[in-house]
């Protein structure tokens, strides 16, 4: 099970912080050892997230290829992004904790697969020492999947993706639109595998993609914020659509960059950044903030809640890094427990509640199909000694009669 609260995974709880119900749901009561009517006296074996063996994982790392990734590591400089040099921008910077990430990673026990797709659209000649097919969110792209173990992720980022430029538009919906279509395709059998019968295994791997951005969705865009909200929902609500087919897919999203509020102190307002009042979406002298500074903080946050997922914003190399790390522990990261049922009864149908006061999980369903002793040791008794004297009167029946025919 996985301990989430609101601001994340919960790692450091104990045992005695667990309790387990069991419910007869035909008798519609609980199942506890001596009648008595409580969790506690269930006893189970526990392993904490860093002793516990993950599902094997997939995970997608959408990563941003707009231009404003050009921009400083320093946050609070205002100016031309184009003259930031290498090794100062924000886009070297994120790179750095992608590495960290993969190192992370490889501390988690468990078979953990990543695929880091650059993302963007428009891509523009001159100004980009990358064509197209590079950024573009395709099934031969996303299915570039590496063992966190292997050095193929690494070299990626220390030579691919290093010595790009980026300068691209923002295409945030329509990459994920396809990413959630591609882990939603229940025919590939590494995110669905299947038995001999053609059932779902119980071990069901672990879907989760990552959304690194330092901006807003361009394609969407709209200078009056009504009506690019609305166009924003819209691509919810398809994206929405897909996830019905697996609602285990989680989707965590991490903005580098200013939070409005903290975008407006740094221009002297006393406010949240307005999107209609403050923003030059493009020539406009009458506005105080460049659009490459704005980041769409409402947008990742509705992203995320799709799926319960986790959203950060973060301002520097560090923030991110622990943010990330955050997100390994929500995808990895899950207590053990196991549990012995007390007097099973073949048929009937149970259910079991894991508890951390005052939060319960879900309810799992099970039933027993096959098992030894499927009644109380008093009934089990009584039926063996009604079989016992059943065979011994049909022995004396045979008996008389043999004795009969001897005569």
């Amino acid at each position: 099970m996985k301990g989430t609260g609101k601001n994340g995974p919960i790692m450091n709880l104990k045992k005695y912080d667990f309790q387990i119900k069991l419910i007869d749901t035909n008798a519609n009561s609980l199942v506890a050892p001596d009648e008595e009517k409580s969790y506690s006296n269930i006893k189970f074996r526990w392993k904490s997230p860093q002793d516990t063996v993950p599902d094997d994982a997939y995970i997608i790392v959408l990563f941003d290829m707009s231009g404003s990734m050009q921009c400083s590591t320093d946050l609070n400089r205002k100016g031309n992004c184009n003259k930031v040099p290498k090794g100062q921008r924000k886009y070297d910077a994120a790179i750095d904790t992608l590495k960290n990430f993969v190192e992370e990673a490889k501390t988690w026990k468990g078979k953990t697969q990543v695929s880091i797709v650059p993302f963007g659209n428009r891509v523009k000649t001159g100004n980009c020492n990358f064509s197209e097919p590079f950024v573009n969110v395709s099934p031969d792209n996303l299915n570039d999947f590496q063992n966190v173990e292997s050095t193929e992720l690494t070299k990626f980022l220390n030579t691919d993706l290093s010595n790009k430029t980026p300068c691209t538009a923002t295409n945030i919906y329509e990459s994920l639109y396809k990413s959630v279509e591609f882990l939603t395709n229940d025919s590939d059998e590494r995110f669905y595998p299947v038995n001999r019968e053609g059932e779902p295994t119980d071990n069901q791997p672990r879907l989760s993609i990552i959304l690194f951005t330092d901006g807003f969705d361009t394609d969407t865009f709209n200078k009056d914020e009504t009506i690019a909200r609305g166009k924003q929902q819209q691509q919810i609500d398809k994206i929405a659509t897909l996830l019905k087919k697996n609602p285990q897919l989680a989707i965590h999203t991490l903005g580098y960059g200013l939070t409005p509020k903290q975008l407006g102190q740094k221009y002297g307002l006393e406010r949240a950044v307005n999107w209609n009042k403050d923003i030059d979406w493009g020539n406009d002298k009458t506005k105080l903030i460049p659009r490459v500074e704005y980041l769409d903080e409402q947008a990742i946050n509705n992203i995320s809640s799709l799926t319960n997922g986790i959203s950060r914003i973060a301002g520097n190399s560090k923030e991110i890094t622990e943010s990330l790390k955050l997100f390994l522990q929500a995808i990895l990261g899950e207590y053990e427990i196991i549990y012995k049922h007390p007097n099973p009864q073949r048929g009937r149908v149970y259910q079991v509640i894991s508890s951390v006061n005052p939060v319960e999980s879900n309810s799992k369903e099970y039933r027993f199909t096959v098992i030894g002793i499927t009644a109380p040791p008093n009934i089990v008794a009584g039926a063996f000694g009604i079989s016992i004297i059943f065979i011994g009167s049909w022995f004396i029946v045979y008996f008389l009669w043999r004795k009969e025919l001897q005569s």
